[in-house]
């Protein structure tokens, strides 16, 4: 196995269900959403397709911010950093949009 070579393209897929889980999250129902969105995740980073998963993590940071929940964002943010073999240019586009959304937050001195 190649260690940067997409094995899979899940552009079509990942393009059908963002939609559909940012709806989710809209009506209030963001666990779900986010949950669904941690399985279509694995399969984007199993498949080593980067620009798939660097949508999937985006889209995980954007539910939080827009739930005003800075502290789920940092848990996720952990959480999917930590995940074995995550691609280095997905979790610097993730970051790299968590970061655009620090300035929005109030911070509570207990996290």
């Amino acid at each position: 196995m190649s260690s940067d070579k997409m094995e899979e393209d899940f552009s079509a897929l990942v393009n059908e269900q963002i939609p559909k889980h940012k709806q989710l999250a809209k009506e209030g129902k963001l666990e779900a959403a986010l949950e669904n969105l941690l399985v279509l995740e694995k399969q984007t980073r199993q498949g080593r397709d980067t620009p798939s998963t660097s949508k999937v993590l985006v889209t995980i940071v954007e539910l939080c911010y827009e739930a005003k929940n800075i502290k789920l964002m940092l848990d996720y943010i952990k959480l999917l950093t930590k995940r074995r073999g995550q691609l280095e240019q997905s979790i610097k586009a993730m970051v790299k949009k968590a970061m655009e959304y620090l300035d929005h937050f109030e911070y509570d001195d207990k996290m």
